[in-house]
């Protein structure tokens, strides 16, 4: 029920100083999850490039 919302939470997120560095949940195996959060590291390396 809440997944829909977490997980639009989830993909406007940044990584690092001034956003979120760690996301859990005891469902990852449901919808898109585990694929979201790993998509986060590339949000994370395309701005370590840009620096």
């Amino acid at each position: 029920r809440a997944l829909p919302a977490m997980m639009q939470w989830v993909r406007t997120q940044k990584p690092g100083e001034s956003g979120i560095n760690i996301v859990t949940a005891d469902f990852v195996e449901l919808g898109d999850f585990i694929s979201t959060v790993i998509k986060l590291n590339y949000v994370f390396e395309e701005g370590e490039a840009n620096t």
